[in-house]
């Protein structure tokens, strides 16, 4: 009984330290988390894939702990692009929530992207709210230094990738319940935006944002991938 209040507790911590992180967080947060992702060897696929997505969620400090009954929530934001221009649009502000029960213990922060590589991955983000694995499909993206010929990856909605900072015994994101984060996208745009209006009028432009979408573009574009993290890095 003991562990199960000490776990608990340090879930409860870690979560009310991470709620309501600020825009400017979450930006910061998640180039960390791609530019962790693409560093590592077997990123070749993951890299292949970013040029033929849509858009892109970042999720990039997912608490997910528990004894038995878990929890899981993390704040992060949506990304749509324009392929034939490169214009971004958004950011859409988002929260995932999950409870599961059953064999688990531990506790896991991961840092969570999800590849969006089709209209039909969107449509369900315009809404209030969707169940990832439900009404919305989602696949755990392939890895290697290149994609697989023989991967076709215009019928997978949502690729997800994730990097794990501690230990847990089944993270998964089936059944994940994923919120428009209202309260922080009227705080960004400085008034009420209908989440299909962000993700197709609303066109990337907050100097808040700038650096991840040059890193963004510059891993689409395949040119100077590495230097211009690099030179990013080096600025911080």
């Amino acid at each position: 009984m003991k562990k199960l209040f000490v776990v608990f507790f340090i879930i409860l911590a870690g979560v009310c330290a991470m709620a309501n992180q600020k825009p400017v967080e979450r930006f910061y947060d998640a180039q960390t988390v791609l530019e962790e992702l693409v560093e590592k060897p077997d990123s070749g696929a993951f890299k292949e894939l970013l040029k033929k997505a849509k858009g892109i969620a970042f999720f990039p400090n997912v608490i997910k702990g528990g004894l038995v009954i878990g929890g899981q929530y993390g704040e992060g934001f949506l990304l749509k692009r324009d392929t034939e221009t490169d214009q971004w649009y958004g950011p859409l502000f988002l929260k995932l929530y999950k409870v599961s029960y059953g064999p688990q213990i531990g506790l896991e922060s991961v840092g969570l992207i999800l590849l969006i590589m089709n209209d039909n991955g969107f449509e369900g983000f315009t809404k209030d709210n969707i169940t990832l694995g439900g009404s919305l499909s989602v696949s755990a993206g392939p890895v290697g230094r290149s994609l697989s010929a023989d991967f076709d990856y215009t019928l997978q909605a949502i690729l997800s990738y994730s990097l794990s900072r501690g230990f847990y015994a089944g993270f998964t994101l089936e059944g994940s319940l994923v919120k428009n984060d209202r309260e922080v996208n009227e705080e960004f745009f400085g008034e009420y935006v209908a989440a299909k209006d962000i993700l197709n009028k609303k066109a990337t432009g907050s100097p808040e944002i700038s650096d991840l979408i040059e890193i963004l573009d510059t891993l689409i574009n395949g040119t100077q991938k590495n230097s211009d993290i690099d030179n990013y890095k080096s600025g911080l």
